[in-house]
């Protein structure tokens, strides 16, 4: 979930990822989604905080779709070291021919 000051809570998949407080991360940003990685201290955009959440720039926010109180999905890649961040309405439209067959709305 995103909070109204653009926090990302994450910390059970930061964990499974290695990634604990402090951890630099740097994102990008592709089509509706985006992704974070780990950076070197001297690129690092972001970090890990105390409770296991990072900032999302309201540049991103917009970009991508995201709102205060969104549920977002985050798919961990532990081999790749990057967080993939899926708004709600990505998510809707990657299932819904799925969720079709079986007459099931997303």
């Amino acid at each position: 979930m995103i909070s109204k000051r653009g926090r990302l809570s994450g910390a059970g998949v930061f964990q499974q990822i290695l990634w604990a407080r402090g951890h630099p991360v740097e994102y990008a940003v592709a089509e509706r989604i985006f992704v974070l990685r780990s950076a070197t201290p001297a690129r690092r955009h972001l970090t890990i905080g105390l409770f296991g959440q990072v900032y999302v720039p309201t540049a991103v926010q917009h970009a991508v779709g995201i709102s205060p109180r969104d549920n977002l999905l985050l798919v961990a890649c532990p081999t790749s070291g990057v967080v993939i961040v899926l708004p709600p309405d990505t998510v809707r439209a990657a299932l819904s021919p799925v969720l079709a067959q079986f007459q099931v709305s997303a």
